[in-house]
Formats: structure tokens, C-alpha cells, sequence
């Protein structure tokens, strides 16, 4: 049996100062989740993001985005439902910055929620107890 997803492919072609900052960090984070929520769903290979979707989630994605846009709105973020485990090093510098990290198990995301409640990534768990104590 063959899973079919739909893959979305987006390049960012933004002037290197600006793409570094903030506010082109912040751009780049919307475009991401108004095309495909939640933030921690996107995977990031130098300037190019893609996501994998059910089918038929663009289609329905884009209609809800011309009814939000008529009504001069924006979508909600939809955060992450699992925790994931990076580098506390990283996460901590990630939360200050705004910038995204990659957990263990690949997945890029900008920490902008409190862990404790979420369930952990299981992915992450099972790389995590392979590393050295």
C-alpha cells in the first residue's frame, strides 16, 4: 500500500540582510503557516522549506486563505501538538531569537510554546535513547 500526500515546495528568495533578521524571520514564519499549519510541520534546507500534506489540504488551505483575506485578516498559528528534543543550548538561544532549531528527529521549528504539556515526539525519544548518557 502506497501513502499519498501532497509535497509543498516553497523558495525564498530574500535579500541576505534582511532574511536575517527579525522581521524577515517573522515574514517567513507566516508565509509558511498561512500555506501549511502548524510551524513545527515545515522541514528547511537552506532557503527552500517543503512539508508533506494529506491530499487535498493546498486546495482547502487556499480557499480558507481568500476568506481570511477578504476579510482583511490573518490565519491563527496553529502550534506543534508534540515536544520535541533539541540541544538546550539551542532551544534556549531559539527562544530568545525567534530562529528555528532542528530536533533529533528532523523536524525544523521555532520554539513558541511551553513543552510541558505536550506529548514527546516519538521519534525523538527513541534517537534519545540511543546517544550516550
Amino acid at each position: 500500500m502506497v501513502d499519498e500526500y501532497e509535497e509543498l515546495v516553497i523558495e525564498l528568495d530574500l535579500d541576505n540582510e534582511f532574511a536575517a533578521s527579525n522581521l524577515g524571520w517573522l515574514l517567513t514564519v507566516r508565509v509558511l503557516v498561512s500555506l501549511s499549519p502548524p510551524v513545527q510541520g515545515w522541514d528547511r534546507y537552506g532557503t527552500s522549506y517543503s512539508t508533506l500534506s494529506e491530499p487535498g489540504h493546498s486546495r482547502a488551505q487556499a480557499e480558507r486563505l481568500r476568506v481570511v483575506s477578504a476579510r482583511d485578516e490573518l490565519l491563527p498559528q496553529e502550534l506543534g501538538t508534540v515536544s520535541h528534543r533539541v540541544h538546550k543550548e539551542h532551544l534556549a538561544a531559539s527562544t530568545i531569537s525567534g530562529e528555528a532549531s532542528r530536533a533529533l528527529c528532523g523536524v525544523f521549528f521555532v520554539p513558541m510554546q511551553d513543552h510541558a504539556g505536550l506529548e514527546e515526539c516519538a521519534e525523538c525519544a527513541a534517537l534519545l535513547g540511543h546517544l550516550p548518557q
